[in-house]
């Protein structure tokens, strides 16, 4: 899913200055986007958000999650079959344009 980043809140520390780390000891960071009214959570463990600027669109997948009782929005990064469905999809448009355009010329 398309997503435009009007705000964006990026933390690699918790609020006493200690470094997010996985039960392995990797860093990672936390992050909330606002979207329109929208807002999205998520954790970043490879650096796919690290230049991430208000303004920009981002590709991700939308999970609704639920936490304590309170449902959220969760980003995650696309995954792989992402693009590839964006992918056909523009060709699958493209095709039927040509099928329309050959129809209306008499060709097909």
């Amino acid at each position: 899913m398309d997503i435009t980043i009007d705000e964006l809140k990026r933390y690699e520390s918790n609020q006493n200055g200690e470094p997010y780390k996985t039960k392995a000891g990797k860093p990672f960071a936390r992050f909330s986007i606002k979207s329109g009214q929208i807002w999205y959570k998520g954790a970043d463990f490879d650096g796919w958000t690290k230049n991430w600027q208000p303004g920009q669109t981002i590709q991700a997948d939308v999970i609704e999650k639920e936490y304590n009782g309170t449902t959220y929005l969760e980003l995650q990064k696309p995954s792989k079959t992402y693009a590839l469905e964006l992918r056909i999809e523009a060709l699958e448009q493209a095709m039927r344009t040509v099928v329309a355009t050959l129809k209306n010329h008499n060709i097909i």
